[in-house]
């Protein structure tokens, strides 16, 4: 879904952006939509979506983690009480647990990826749009957002 989304951003720089920008230079901007603001809310929700996910995740990841812990007790338990029948089952509800947090890990460092690849959309947006004109205050305060969200930080909290 995200990464989708993330080519749709990369699209959209290209072909909005650079046009906007041409309009700029021909002194003929573009008036209606600002692309540049279409371009920061795609960015904006793309974030935010990647961020939730990042963070459900991170918490079924211990979730599991906690679950997993669980099953060796268990397992001795039932070696003990000398119910096999009990231990595979813990092994297989293991070896399904364990498969469940490969896949988390994985969708965890893709997430990673694709917030990467946002924060480096963000900066050539950044980029071609200040050689555009000078940028607004409150662009300059939507790309310090979206610079937030790609590290990870809440929406409004500041650096330092």
């Amino acid at each position: 879904m995200s990464a989708h989304l993330v080519d749709r951003i990369a699209r959209m720089l290209k072909e909005g952006v650079s046009g906007f920008l041409d309009g700029l230079e021909d002194g003929t901007p573009h008036t209606g939509t600002n692309p540049l603001g279409a371009i920061i809310e795609e960015i904006r929700e793309a974030l935010g979506a990647l961020v939730a996910e990042r963070h459900l995740s991170g918490k079924r990841l211990h979730a599991l983690h906690t679950e997993l812990e669980d099953m060796d007790g268990k397992a001795e338990t039932a070696v003990s009480a000398d119910r096999d029948d009990l231990a595979r089952a813990v092994l297989v509800r293991r070896r399904s647990l364990e498969a469940e947090r490969a896949d988390l890990m994985g969708r965890i460092e893709t997430i990673n990826s694709e917030c990467d690849r946002l924060s480096r959309v963000i900066e050539q947006l950044k980029d071609e749009a200040g050689r555009g004109g000078a940028l607004t205050a409150a662009e300059h305060e939507a790309f310090r957002e979206l610079e937030r969200l790609s590290a990870g930080q809440a929406p409004g909290t500041k650096e330092g």
